[in-house]
């Protein structure tokens, strides 16, 4: 029997070349704002209390997406592997891939962040009828309260025991506060 050679495969491995310093800088770049992204998870409950909170999430998540756009064109000029045309393999690749992913997600939590928390105007207290009560199903609940500002229905994440206290009807008072990147954010007042 013919004994198969290993030569085809040594040579394969010969071929790869180790990744350059600053790809792997940019590797790591691409890890850490996947990472941080997990934070902006935590910041999406916040948009409920904001108003037009859905428009508010797609527009910032575009905007991530157009960010990414330079960064990528930047790597590209930069990054020795990727401007002399290498193979750099399926998983850079994917790190790329993850950091378009973390920009749609983190840019809409931090406009978040810094919408709530920078407020440049006074807030305007009011009483507002609470339409309906609805909970999500799943192992962590959320509550939600949906009621009508300006005739616009609105859902509001709320607490729990705060959520067994409302009825349909019953008038609540909410403050609505203008935050630096134009968007009101809604808080409830006790």
């Amino acid at each position: 029997m013919k004994r198969k050679s290993k030569n085809k495969r040594q040579r394969t491995m010969r071929q790869t070349e180790p990744a350059s310093t600053a790809l792997k800088i940019v590797s790591y770049l691409c890890l850490f704002i996947g990472f941080f992204s997990f934070w902006g998870i935590t910041q999406f409950r916040h948009f409920d209390n904001t108003r037009n909170g859905v428009s508010f999430f797609f527009l910032f998540a575009f905007l991530g997406l157009l960010l990414c756009i330079p960064l990528y064109i930047l790597m590209y000029r930069t990054v020795p592997d990727l401007k002399e045309g290498k193979s750099v393999g399926k998983q850079w690749i994917s790190n790329l891939f993850g950091l378009g992913i973390g920009f749609f997600f983190l840019t809409p939590a931090l406009a978040s962040y810094v919408n709530r928390t920078y407020l440049v105007a006074p807030p305007n207290c009011g009483a507002y009828k609470v339409i309906s009560k609805e909970s999500s199903s799943g192992r962590h609940q959320e509550y939600y309260a949906f009621v009508l500002i300006d005739k616009e229905e609105e859902r509001l994440t709320v607490f729990k025991p705060f959520w067994e206290t409302l009825n349909e009807g019953q008038n609540i008072t909410l403050c609505l506060q203008k935050g630096v990147l134009g968007y009101e954010y809604i808080k409830i007042d006790k």
